[in-house]
């Protein structure tokens, strides 16, 4: 699948990607919210992971409007009371304390709800991580 992964922090996004890119996916490291929206309108991609505490559901609403069959995954911090007030039910979450399976096995409940063909997805049953 190609993700698009959104960080403040580059390494975090290069590690994810790097993750994702050993799994058999095809994954674009940004650490700017207008860097995403500029990808968004040149490039369309299966699942966009957004870190919640930089942009957030703002960036997630704007992605969705330029690609709307992509899937958003915020991923969080520690939950708090002000990130509790901030999930919608239209949203996948990951804690940002995921484990690559953990990562893995959402972009796998994605593809199954999306209805992707398996020849459209690389899994592998023993992940390679970081």
């Amino acid at each position: 699948m190609k993700v698009l992964v959104v960080n403040d922090e580059r390494a975090t996004a290069n590690s994810i990607a790097e993750i994702l890119d050993q799994n058999g996916h095809n994954a674009l490291p940004l650490c700017k919210a207008v860097e995403a929206v500029e990808h968004a309108e040149k490039l369309t991609f299966d699942v966009a992971l957004i870190g919640l505490m930089m942009t957030g559901v703002d960036l997630a609403d704007r992605l969705r409007e330029l690609m709307p069959r992509c899937t958003i995954v915020l991923v969080f911090g520690e939950p708090t009371l002000g990130i509790a007030k901030r999930l919608r039910s239209d949203f996948n979450y990951l804690s940002e304390s995921f484990k690559t399976d953990d990562l893995l096995k959402k972009l796998r409940e994605i593809a199954a709800q999306c209805g992707l063909a398996h020849e459209e997805m690389v899994f592998s049953d023993s992940p390679k991580q970081l």
